[in-house]
């Protein structure tokens, strides 16, 4: 039982190294550290916290743009379903105006037209052509 509770409380020791920050957050602690004796080995050591801060904020980045993205899709899915709504309001209004008309009622017929765009004034000139 004892040797169970000794590699158990062993094993903690080990998880809190691992998780633990390392005791140089930034390169300027590594070449101010004394203990280092080998400058390759401040240069390596500096390297290294370098790229895991890269890392770190690689990853705290994409969850902040993962969190962006899902509320700019909520938004977006939210204003849709609000149109969709307006749009069938405004079917139900088109529908009741059909239910009003009667059966047989003629269509009016297209007339055909004639689209011109002047050039002096950038304007549209439409013209009805009328059938004799």
């Amino acid at each position: 039982m004892d040797k169970l509770e000794s590699v158990q409380n062993k094993s903690k020791e080990v998880f809190k190294e691992i998780y633990a920050p390392y005791k140089h957050l930034t390169p300027e602690t590594i070449f101010n550290d004394n203990d280092i004796d080998n400058i390759y080995e401040k240069y390596l050591k500096s390297a290294v916290v370098m790229v895991a801060m890269i890392f770190i904020n690689l990853m705290m980045l994409k969850i902040e743009l993962g969190k962006q993205g899902i509320r700019f899709i909520h938004n977006k899915y939210t204003e849709y379903k609000s149109v969709e709504e307006v749009s069938d309001e405004d079917d139900d209004i088109y529908d009741e105006d059909d239910k009003n008309e009667p059966e047989n009622a003629e269509e009016e017929e297209e007339k055909p037209v004639l689209v011109e765009k002047n050039e002096e004034n950038d304007k549209w000139n439409v013209t009805i052509i009328e059938n004799e």
